[in-house]
């Protein structure tokens, strides 16, 4: 077993890069859930409920005004604590986000905009796995949050599950309530199912009226019209758009790396690297991203220098930042095990990431993939295998997880274990990212008789 070959290839890499990168569903989906805004608990409520107590009290009635005072209070307090994690997820400390909102849910369960919360940052962070959770629990308790059941879906899609339950429920709101923003809400529906015709009249209908009007989701919003522009090749609306977004947040580090795309997908990719050199070393572009952010940032970063032949400066960059950083290294461990992935310095990428999973606890699929691609590509195959069968435990159906794994079972001959993780890959249009075999000089494929075949049945148990 060893890592494709084409991984490394600049020249594929940069064929890939300009036709497939922002049309993904992961890159999509990933896009969106960064710019989906974070909640706070309804303030009028909270001031509501204060009232009634107020006017309880005006009347005698001590006891009831004391629990309604009390229940605004507790509210007022969640907000402020919630408050402190939206401030950190803004300002791109992500995993420390996820860790104040984690907090808070120790206290105060069922709760739709903690569980919202979480899971977009955990989404962020790349664990679909926990933000379908999170999302679909934040939908069931408040079906108002449309929002939360449209990104349980996406989360669901990239883990390859299907949520029937939830986009039944999602259709009867829509359909039968018929909620504000509802033309937005299938607008991101419709990303999904590749509903050309329902993102066509999306755009159409936004050329005649303000997204505004949709309040917090306004940025959602534009994005979604840069995604949809590009995918249906309306390429004026998607460059009119993404021009209005740079303008507006020009540290942004996705909005440029998607501006950089959308206006120069067309250019040979010699000039279309010297475009991208003024975006990756534009100091005023926030790099807390890069280091502290949302994974998708590194991924974006890293591969622009992957096809531009920045990857040593990259790298640099992120042994530099290790050194003045005291403690938040989990990102630029991330970054820097992927660049050295990249430049095939597997040893130093093996250390790295084991560091990220022993020494700060990562435990996502998508780290533990990488670390798995480095242990294989440093000849640690036995690690590869750990890392593969803890991964597969978080991310079941993950179809890079399950293939490596069988490969890997079966270069040390345990076939069965192999069988079973092959035969769990259902797609059959399913062509790895990552692994590539070869079949060793001694070995000898000898056909199976159909008497031995029906002797030996597969022990669906193991591995499953």
């Amino acid at each position: 077993v060893f890592l494709k070959k084409e991984l490394f290839d600049v020249e594929l890499a940069q064929k890939r890069y300009k036709e497939e990168l922002f049309l993904t569903k992961y890159m999509k989906y990933s896009i969106l859930m960064n710019f989906a805004p974070f909640e706070l608990f309804n303030v009028d409520r909270t001031i509501a409920i204060v009232q009634k107590g107020v006017f309880v009290l005006k009347k005698s009635e001590i006891k009831m005004a004391q629990d309604f005072i009390k229940e605004g209070i507790k509210f007022s307090g969640v907000n402020a604590q919630l408050l402190a994690g939206i401030k950190l997820a803004l300002n791109d400390h992500t995993k420390k986000a996820n860790l104040v909102f984690q907090k808070i849910r120790e206290k105060h369960t069922n709760n739709s905009v903690l569980e919202y919360n979480l899971g977009l940052t955990y989404a962020q962070l790349n664990d679909f796995v926990k933000a379908q959770d999170h999302f679909r629990r934040a939908f069931l308790l408040d079906r108002n949050n449309i929002l939360a059941g449209i990104l349980s879906l996406y989360a669901s899609d990239l883990v390859g599950e299907k949520d029937e339950r939830t986009a039944v429920e999602i259709d009867r709101e829509l359909n039968e309530r018929n909620p504000k923003n509802k033309e937005f809400y299938q607008a991101l529906l419709g990303l999904k199912t590749n509903n050309f015709f329902i993102l066509s009249q999306h755009l159409k209908a936004q050329n005649h009226s303000s997204s505004a009007a949709l309040g917090n989701l306004e940025l959602l919003d534009k994005v979604l019209h840069v995604l949809i522009g590009d995918i249906i090749g309306q390429n004026d609306v998607a460059k009119k758009e993404i021009r209005s977004l740079v303008l507006k947040y020009p540290q942004d580090m996705i909005l440029q790396m998607l501006a950089l795309y959308i206006n120069n997908k067309t250019l040979p990719m010699q000039k279309y690297s010297l475009k991208a050199q003024a975006v990756m070393y534009n100091e005023n572009l926030k790099f807390n991203a890069l280091y502290y952010g949302p994974n998708i940032v590194r991924e974006l970063y890293v591969k622009l220098a992957h096809v531009t032949g920045n990857l040593p400066k990259v790298r640099q960059r992120l042994k530099s930042k290790m050194l003045t950083e005291p403690d938040d290294l989990i990102g630029i461990l991330q970054a820097l095990g992927l660049v050295n992935i990249l430049l095939k310095n597997f040893e130093n990428a093996y250390v790295q990431y084991n560091q990220l999973i022993d020494d700060f606890g990562a435990r996502d699929s998508a780290t533990l993939l990488y670390a798995a691609l480095a242990s294989i590509a440093a000849d640690h195959k036995e690690n590869a295998i750990l890392l593969l069968e803890v991964a597969r435990m978080r991310d079941k159906l993950n179809y890079e997880i399950r293939y490596g794994l069988g490969l890997l079972y079966h270069e040390i001959n345990k076939q069965q274990a192999a069988a079973i993780q092959y035969s769990l890959v259902k797609d059959s249009s399913y062509r790895s990212k990552y692994f590539d075999f070869r079949l060793k000089k001694d070995t000898v494929i000898k056909p199976r008789s159909p008497a031995q075949t029906a002797s030996a049945p597969l022990q669906a148990s193991i591995g499953s």
